[in-house]
């Protein structure tokens, strides 16, 4: 009796707790009860950033898989860092120091096997006495050498995916240096300034900044939660920094005999572009860390050739060479990661992510192999050519347009039978690659059922537009189940191809679609005598203020015409998700996907 007695008690006891607990923030596994950013940028050019939190638990989740270690990444040979604080209070009150063996430092996973990164090192401090109602309090600092970067400059995230209570940065410059600084995402909240010991000081405070949820299809949170960015450089002193030294464009004749063959079979500038992708994909490693602890300091191409590895911006210097090299005019270029929204963007580094090089207004990544400018997600991002005297620029993708026109014939002996045409096109520059575009195709295509067998009759590309023709002919009739036949129709477009599904819950982020899309899709179904729908879908035609779509099955006895279109943004507000869901559900619609026959 005293057993399940105290076993009451305590299955009380933690009921109780888990509903105090619950109050306190019903929707979060932990809090961040503060955050501060703290920078310093010395007379010497040397720049001091200090970071801490203090971030209390609610749940088992919170201390097992999302907030039990801390991972700070740091670059030796330009930088130092020292932990000056790791605690945690625990639920009693208790404070719990972090012992010697819960910080270990090992090399950063992404710098694996990547030759040029190997000195990179990443701080993982585990944190202990975790329980739920427990906080952990949290200090390091980080100390960079001048020239690492120019002057001081970064951005920081100001929300997260708990709750963040009060977040406060403090930049700190010698008097009288000029700081630009951009706060995106989160209304009016200008800096208070004052002086203090021969420095210029701005403070920044936020408060009750939200948890950001883990939703479907959704971009970079840099792009829509609040950002801090600040700058006391040009963009002439970035392009210097990120494109000398002057011989980084300089090849080795082998290099040179690389590149010719890789292009030996191109038709035109984009085919080499595309060519020398795929050469530098299968030659070069890509380190997938930040370039933010490259310094933005580029190897030369020989180096990265060499090493046969680089970070994306070594890459793009490589791309840009070896485009040199065949004779194709590409500038190397930095890439932001996120729609950089009103405003222009301001010269600091941490904005751009990414790399790749720019040919005639089209950016080409320089890290993968690209069949389509939709494959780099930069629609409304800012690039930066590293060409001195140069100004970031707003890439506008435009729509990308899909046609598709599929003539086919159900025979008399049950085989299916046809051809489609597929045309892409628009401001993105439609498909790179023709024969990959083709390719895929194929591949949609034979996936239609009625053991279908497609093949590639053409592709080429003119004048910003990609065509092709694929053959289809199935090898054995159709098999029908009392009299029944299943007609599907096959998944061709862009959208299709996102596979986009929708929820009923109430969306609290944007959503990314990557580029704004208008697809067209035509089809004419010849039947067979004694063939017939047995019920064809409504008709549905919609316009909201985000798309529009249209379905239509038309039964003209012995053909039937089907006509299906979707126009959709590339990014859709969460207070217009509703609207994007009306469209996608159409488009989705098992009863417009396709039809039963009916054999007589």
């Amino acid at each position: 009796m005293k057993i399940r007695t105290h076993v009451a008690i305590l299955i009380a006891v933690v009921i109780l707790s888990a509903s105090a607990v619950a109050q306190q923030n019903p929707q979060a596994d932990a809090e961040y009860l503060n955050m501060r950013y703290e920078y310093t940028l010395s007379r010497d050019g040397s720049v001091t950033m200090t970071y801490s939190h203090a971030l209390k638990l609610y749940t088992g989740f919170a201390f097992t898989r999302q907030y039990g270690e801390t991972f700070i990444v740091y670059n030796p040979e330009w930088q130092s860092l020292e932990v000056t604080k790791s605690t945690t209070e625990m639920a009693d009150g208790s404070m719990v120091e972090s012992p010697a063996n819960a910080f270990n430092e090992v090399l950063p996973r992404f710098a694996h096997n990547i030759t040029p990164y190997l000195h990179l090192r990443e701080m993982v401090v585990t944190h202990t006495g975790l329980e739920p109602d427990a906080t952990i309090n949290l200090e390091y600092t980080v100390t960079t050498k001048p020239g690492f970067i120019p002057g001081l400059m970064d951005r920081v995230l100001l929300a997260q995916r708990s709750p963040v209570r009060t977040a406060e940065v403090v930049v700190r410059v010698p008097e009288g240096t000029p700081l630009q600084y951009q706060l995106r995402n989160y209304g009016e909240a200008d800096p208070t300034q004052s002086k203090a010991n021969g420095y210029d000081v701005y403070t920044w405070m936020l408060s009750d900044i939200p948890l950001v949820a883990v939703e479907d299809h959704q971009p970079s949170m840099w792009e829509f939660c609040p950002v801090l960015a600040f700058s006391t450089a040009s963009f002439d002193d970035i392009v210097k920094h990120a494109a000398d030294p002057a011989s980084a464009d300089e090849i080795t004749a082998v290099m040179e005999q690389g590149a010719k063959a890789a292009v030996e079979d191109a038709a035109d500038d984009i085919a080499k572009l595309s060519a020398l992708q795929k050469y530098l994909h299968t030659h070069v490693a890509t380190m997938g860390g930040g370039l933010a602890h490259t310094g933005y300091l580029p190897q030369t191409a020989k180096q990265t050739f060499a090493r046969a590895s680089g970070s994306p911006l070594d890459k793009a210097v490589l791309f840009g060479a070896l485009c040199k090299a065949v004779g194709v005019k590409a500038i190397p270029a930095l890439i932001s990661d996120s729609h950089v929204g009103e405003g222009d963007p301001i010269p600091c580094l941490a904005e751009f992510t990414q790399a790749g090089v720019l040919y005639e207004g089209k950016v080409f990544d320089a890290s993968s192999v690209q069949h389509t400018l939709a494959d780099v997600d930069i629609d409304g991002h800012a690039y930066l050519p590293l060409q001195r005297g140069t100004s970031p620029v707003i890439y506008q993708a435009g729509r990308h347009n899909v046609v598709t026109k599929s003539d086919w014939t159900i025979t008399g002996t049950g085989l299916l039978t046809g051809r489609t045409a597929v045309e892409a096109a628009g401001a993105p520059g439609s498909e790179l690659n023709p024969e990959a575009f083709g390719k895929t195709a194929v591949r949609r295509l034979s996936k239609a059922g009625w053991g279908v067998k497609a093949s590639l009759e053409d592709a080429e590309m003119r004048d910003d537009v990609t065509e092709c023709e694929v053959k289809l002919e199935s090898k054995s009739p159709y098999s029908a189940n009392g009299g029944l036949v299943q007609f599907a129709l096959p998944e061709l477009g862009y959208i299709d191809a996102l596979h986009v599904q929708t929820t009923s819950a109430k969306r609290t982020t944007p959503t990314n679609l990557k580029i704004a899309v208008e697809e067209e899709h035509l089809m004419t179904l010849h039947l067979p005598e004694g063939m017939k729908p047995l019920r064809l879908p409504a008709e549905v035609e919609l316009s909201n203020s985000v798309g529009s779509v249209t379905s239509k099955f038309i039964d003209h006895i012995s053909d039937i015409e089907i006509i299906r279109r979707i126009s959709v943004p590339a990014r859709v507000s969460p207070e217009n998700y509703g609207e994007l869901k009306a469209l996608i559900d159409v488009w989705n619609d098992p009863q417009h996907r396709g039809f039963v026959l009916e054999v007589q």
